[in-house]
């Protein structure tokens, strides 16, 4: 079981499942034909975000 974080920590689980999150997502326009820029629309993610990852 994760142990509770400091203020603003994330624990493990959550780095774990954002990590995952971010791969579905590149995975995703990468595999795609959709433009890039429509995906990102679509799932609230700003370029800037994405080209950071």
């Amino acid at each position: 079981m994760a142990r509770p974080s400091k203020k603003g920590a994330k624990t493990e689980a959550e780095v774990v499942a954002e990590a995952r999150r971010k791969k579905e997502i590149l995975d995703k326009v990468a595999q795609s034909n959709i433009p890039t820029k429509t995906i990102l629309k679509e799932l609230g993610i700003s370029r800037s975000t994405y080209y950071s990852w």
